[in-house]
């Protein structure tokens, strides 16, 4: 995301706005956590620099999480509100909505709660309207969070802002896939990541593999088995492994709906190497390939 696009938005603020130790919070998922990203080089922490150079009473609180939907960020805001007591909130959520599936009349509930608690707090709102792939149909292209909301305004750039925001994902895409099998990211793992049905279980292992390479905890959760999926993830959470590698030993198809996959991922933690050595099961349901559970060795 460009930071000088959000800079135009406080220099459009209100007299008041550039009082002394102003805040602005920013909700949103992967596109605005910097996850998998350097130290310094997310659009949020370049545009925290900027602002210490141009609009030094100015603040940025990044309070945002990889794989968030906007429900997440309506348990979050509150209590982000009430300790940050920011001046202007920048909310950068829907893309993992519509990668789970998710109403859009639900997605545009959870956003008009968030931008309602926002305006309570006394801050101004700006929503992004983030892009979401044309493969997920209609009602996600032109979802109803995106019609007016009348007094709840949104900026003028959110659409240029958002769209900046998906650069660096977009030259991803060009990159050489994690999963190892020498194609493109949006030829290979990207595909299945942007809704297309793994084919078999090896192709839904190395997608999986990629996902957790890439903070992809949307992904991670949608295809796995919803009797044996856990309550959450915590990609985020520290230490964060450095994915080193995936090898897939064999590929077992059991019968149509059965299958299971060895492989050996390799990863450092904290400095040191590790391996994870495991015998994934995979059920196919409704079409779609699902993790199960695994046996691991070694």
């Amino acid at each position: 995301m460009n930071y000088r696009v959000c800079l135009l938005l406080l220099w459009g603020l209100p007299g008041w706005a550039v009082a002394s130790s102003c805040s602005l919070l920013i909700v949103g998922d992967s596109l605005s956590s910097g996850y998998g990203l350097a130290p310094g080089t997310s659009w949020v922490a370049k545009l925290d620099a900027r602002l210490k150079k141009s609009a030094p009473d100015w603040r940025v609180v990044n309070a945002s999480v990889s794989g968030d939907t906007t429900q997440n960020g309506v348990q979050r805001l509150q209590p982000a509100l009430d300790r940050q007591r920011p001046q202007g909130v920048l909310i950068e959520l829907g893309g993992n909505d519509a990668l789970r599936g998710i109403p859009p009349a639900e997605i545009k509930r959870n956003l008009q709660t968030l931008i309602r608690q926002s305006r309570a707090a006394g801050a101004w709102v700006v929503l992004f309207d983030v892009p979401v792939l044309p493969n997920y149909g209609k009602p996600y292209a032109h979802p109803p969070e995106r019609s007016s909301t009348g007094a709840d305004a949104r900026r003028g750039v959110a659409d240029a802002a958002a769209g900046t925001a998906l650069s660096g994902e977009k030259a991803m895409s060009d990159a050489t896939c994690p999963c190892g099998s020498g194609r493109t990211l949006s030829a290979c793992c990207g595909r299945y990541h942007e809704g297309e049905p793994a084919p078999d279980a090896e192709a839904l292992m190395r997608s999986r593999y990629s996902a957790y390479v890439l903070g992809l905890e949307a992904y991670l959760n949608a295809t796995w088995h919803p009797d044996s999926r856990p309550a959450s993830l915590a990609l985020d959470a520290p230490p964060r492994p450095q994915w080193l590698g995936l090898a897939i030993r064999s590929h077992t198809q059991q019968d149509d709906r059965h299958a299971t996959v060895e492989f050996v991922a390799r990863y450092k933690l904290n400095g040191r190497a590790f391996k994870q050595h495991e015998v994934s099961r995979f059920q196919k349901v409704a079409g779609r390939w699902l993790y199960v559970d695994g046996e691991t060795g070694e």
